[in-house]
């Protein structure tokens, strides 16, 4: 079963899409005419030649269909095949991976054979072109914490294809966008847009390409500010291999998810490869990118602020006994009308094997910067190191590395030397223990970074046990801290992790520093039940991003389902432990089916909810009827209040009404 979802601003979608269809099929009817003659040794594709794609902003085709399962977290999506191996869009990225089943024609097809599946974007390529009208059922889990449902603005393009084969194609493409905000679909808005695209591909000669295309965006009179134009250019013979690309995007341009161009940009590109041997690359790069800008807010035409200009050359060489050799020299100059800068990056390394399973890596970096005025200062920085990496058996890897630094606030001389050891304790456990050892000479004294930590698993407690010291000196200051993490689940359903942070910071005169403190942290969540889940958390001066906070957090969480009823809900205190002040966050979820075609779900999101200085509260409130099989209707609203002292808040109300076609 799957879900389409139309929201309700009908009129401006139908009327703008009448514009732009009526426009692609005249142009289309006087191109096809025209060309007609040039195209006739041409095979034509069994398939009709008008095609209807809903695609995101990616340029991802959207599932024709959706349907999500609350209760087992489980979502299923209906994609369509377009002729094409993808990319198609699924409703969700960051799912469980591995998690998904998708069938095509009663068949289920094997992963990483016959499709992929890029999570972190979520979407999905077949291996053979999936057929047009052919469909394909994927299902997938989203129980995980890091699922986040995709949502992004559809267009509705009209496609033409009058010419398609192997050699090329050449097509037209009426295409409209609506605003993501129904309170602005109008011509000033850059999010709305009426488009025709003409896109072609041909081969010239045998071993050359090239790509053309012209996004024309008449929705409004600004239409060269919204506007685009690419070309691509391939050329490539017997050791040797030419491009030429030109792109350029008005600033108002929003077909950048579709076209692959930048708003604003004016790129003109050259590159070349040469291989004169086997063993040997060079590569050329000459790229110039002219920063548009518009000469005021009512402006037809953009003009060039700054322009970066870059000119590079890189040489690449395969030597005997599996080393390598990689030189690179880069110098670019971005000048606006105050001045601007010029930037030179050279840049060698070599590696060679040192022995079986050793290699050594030589690296040298400079990179000058100068202002192209004679106003300004010119700065210089290099670095210069060796670095030796290796396994002395399979359970235990080496990394030293020495590295002098010359930057314009002085020198330093890095020196390093990291060791991993994995010890068997049985055929299924083994104690990890990571060390290291640092030093950091410069110009401001020495800086000494020491380690020493293992992991124990701790047989017959179901636990592992992580501890260790971690050592940190300074001219001024020396820091010692030792680290404690132990995580056991002594009975089904039960999960305990504590942490502990000791330490001991001290200065030179041997005191101890005024706000040293220590960190303790315990984390449970116990599951009773498989419907029944209690999560809570207390730390004392915990650590976020490697910052110390000097606060008491506390978070509580639940969640249930009984019969048709749906609970969640999770409660954050934080206590400031450097003044008297506290804050907290709640979030609350209540679903209900009171009937087998009625739903309702109601929420409150709130801050400072047991009182503070400045405070929200927002109540969530959603309804959903199911008129049969096919069809439901769903109606959302919210009331959001913010709130501070001496002050009358006021409300801020949202309201949705959505139609559900299931197919």
């Amino acid at each position: 079963m799957c879900r389409f979802v139309l929201k309700l601003h009908l009129p401006f979608t139908i009327q703008s899409l009448r514009r732009t269809v009526v426009a692609a099929l005249a142009s289309g009817v006087c191109l096809a005419v025209v060309g007609s003659k040039a195209f006739a040794q041409t095979s034509i594709p069994p398939t009709s030649p008008l095609s209807v794609r809903i695609m995101d902003a990616s340029g991802a085709i959207l599932p024709a269909g959706s349907q999500f399962d609350a209760k087992n977290d489980l979502q299923t999506d209906l994609i369509v095949g377009q002729n094409t191996v993808g990319p198609y869009r699924l409703s969700w990225r960051n799912a469980v991976q591995g998690s998904e089943m998708v069938v095509v024609d009663g068949r289920l097809l094997q992963a990483g054979r016959d499709y992929t599946i890029d999570w972190s974007s979520g979407v999905i390529r077949f291996s053979v072109p999936l057929p047009s009208g052919e469909l394909a059922r994927v299902s997938y889990s989203v129980n995980t914490p890091t699922a986040e449902r995709v949502l992004s603005a559809s267009y509705v393009p009209l496609q033409w294809n009058f010419w398609q084969n192997d050699n090329g194609f050449l097509r037209i493409s009426s295409l409209l966008r609506a605003s993501d905000s129904p309170t602005s679909p109008n011509a000033s808005d850059p999010r709305t847009y009426s488009a025709l695209q003409f896109q072609d591909r041909f081969h010239l000669l045998p071993t050359s390409d090239l790509t053309t295309g012209l996004f024309l965006d008449m929705h409004g009179q600004d239409w060269l500010r919204r506007s685009g134009f690419l070309l691509d250019s391939m050329a490539t013979m017997r050791g040797a291999s030419f491009g030429l690309s030109y792109h350029r995007a008005g600033t108002l341009f929003a077909q950048q998810g579709i076209a692959g161009l930048s708003p604003g940009q004016e790129i003109i590109g050259l590159t070349g490869t040469l291989t004169p041997l086997q063993s040997l690359a060079i590569q050329l790069v000459a790229r110039q990118t002219d920063q548009l800008t518009a000469q005021n807010a009512n402006s037809l035409t953009d003009r060039v602020g700054t322009t970066d200009r870059t000119l590079s050359a890189t040489l690449s060489a395969k030597l005997p006994q599996n080393g390598q050799l990689t030189a690179g020299s880069a110098l670019e100059t971005v000048a606006n009308p105050q001045g601007g800068t010029a930037t030179q990056h050279d840049m060698v390394s070599l590696s060679h094997p040192l022995a079986p399973h050793i290699d050594a890596t030589l690296n040298f970096d400079a990179l000058a910067t100068a202002p192209l005025k004679e106003s300004g200062d010119t700065t210089y920085t290099q670095s210069a190191g060796i670095d030796v990496t290796g396994s002395l058996n399979p359970g235990i890897h080496f990394d030293t590395a020495f590295t002098n630094r010359l930057t314009p606030a002085g020198f330093a001389n890095d020196q390093k030397m990291s060791l991993t050891a994995s010890i068997p304790i049985d055929k299924s456990q083994a104690v990890k223990v990571d060390t290291l050892y640092e030093d950091v000479l410069g110009n401001m004294g020495a800086q000494r970074n020491r380690s020493l930590l293992f992991q124990t698993p701790l047989q017959g407690l179901r636990a592992q046990l992580s501890s260790g010291v971690q050592y940190a000196g300074t001219p001024t200051n020396r820091a010692l801290v030792g680290l404690f993490d132990l995580s056991t689940q002594p009975t089904k359903g039960l999960q305990l992790t504590g942490t502990v942070r000791l330490r001991d910071m001290r200065l030179n005169t041997g005191a101890p520093a005024p706000d040293d403190v220590n960190t303790y942290g315990v984390q449970l969540s116990y599951a009773p039940l498989p419907q029944l889940q209690f999560t809570s958390d207390l730390y004392y001066n915990p650590e976020q991003n490697g910052q110390l906070q000097k606060v008491q957090r506390e978070d509580f969480g639940l969640q249930t389902r009984v019969g048709l009823l749906m609970l969640q809900a999770q409660l954050g205190l934080l206590h400031n432990l450097l003044s008297p002040s506290r804050s907290d966050t709640a979030n609350f979820s209540l679903g209900f089916n009171f009937t087998p075609w009625d739903s309702l779900t109601t929420g409150l999101q709130a801050q400072n909810l047991f009182g503070g200085p400045n405070w929200t509260r927002t109540y969530l409130l959603s309804f959903t009827h199911h008129f049969n099989s096919v069809f439901d209707f769903s109606l959302s609203g919210s009331i959001s209040y913010n709130g501070a002292l001496g002050t009358q808040p006021q409300p801020q109300y949202t309201a949705q009404a959505q139609l559900g076609i299931h197919f």
